[in-house]
């Protein structure tokens, strides 16, 4: 049984998770990339089955010149949904 702390705790985290995808998204558009990249890290932390924050934070790792990092995150989206790799 789920009680009412436990989702509680569930819709908390999946709240703090969507905010940072969407900060992250915002930085990203705003040209701000190492913002971007702190949070939609935070974000596929918090979610790592999050293939729109996996494949916004290898945007960002890539503008940021840091290709491992890119390469690596977009190939983890890639798993999640080869359709749209």
């Amino acid at each position: 049984d789920l009680n009412l702390f436990d989702f509680d705790v569930q819709l908390r985290f999946a709240s703090e998770q969507q905010a940072s995808a969407e900060r992250g998204m915002r930085s990203y558009q705003e040209g701000h990339y190492a913002e971007a990249v702190g949070e939609l890290g935070k974000a596929v932390t918090l979610n790592p089955h999050d293939t729109a924050a996996l494949l916004n934070l290898a945007r960002s790792a890539w503008k940021l010149g840091d290709v491992d990092r890119a390469v690596e995150t977009y190939r983890r989206a890639a798993v999640l949904r080869p359709d749209d790799a």
